[in-house]
């Protein structure tokens, strides 16, 4: 399930790109003026700038600008609905789910961290077995894969729905 947090950080990600374009249109547009300017007040090579350089380097430039601008702005409205979207489906999955509470052993823990060039976050995973041999692996957060020890005892608290599992909480009992 995502996360409130991890939506926000993808929307900020996302408004970084956004920003990064639109600055670097703006270095361009910088250069492309400044390169104007002495195209146009420099006398030895005013004809090959002038009729060359000045019609290519506007066209070239400004088409670059508007279209990564474009392009940008577009990407982010379509990043935008597709994570409301998912967000959405997410929460609506995780509220109607069943509320359980049952005893159960952590018994495994696992970490799925992302490929070197993705924008993925580090995936951790618990695996509990129920008192009546049943397994159940749940999505949890870097706290709560950091607290909860492999063969730990305790009353573990999830929600359900179909296949979905949402990890609750889980408060381990102390040995006697």
């Amino acid at each position: 399930m995502i996360t409130q947090s991890e939506y926000k950080l993808k929307l900020r990600k996302a408004w970084a790109v956004l920003c990064f374009a639109i600055a670097t249109c703006i270095l361009i547009i910088a250069v492309a003026a400044y390169g104007i300017n002495q195209a146009i007040h420099s006398p030895e090579s005013w004809i090959i700038s002038y009729f060359f350089f000045t019609p290519v380097a506007a066209i070239v430039v400004f088409t670059t600008a508007i279209i990564s601008m474009t392009g940008g702005i577009i990407w982010l409205i379509i990043k935008g609905l597709l994570g409301t979207a998912e967000f959405k489906e997410k929460s609506n999955r995780y509220l109607k789910a069943t509320e359980h509470r049952d005893y159960a052993c952590a018994i495994s823990k696992m970490v799925q961290q992302p490929v070197a060039d993705s924008d993925d976050e580090t995936t951790y995973y618990i695996s509990f077995e129920f008192l009546d041999g049943q397994r159940k692996s749940f999505t949890v957060d870097a706290l709560q894969y950091n607290v909860i020890f492999e063969g730990e005892m305790g009353l573990l608290t999830y929600k359900q729905n179909g296949e979905h599992l949402f990890f609750g909480d889980f408060r381990f009992q102390r040995q006697r």
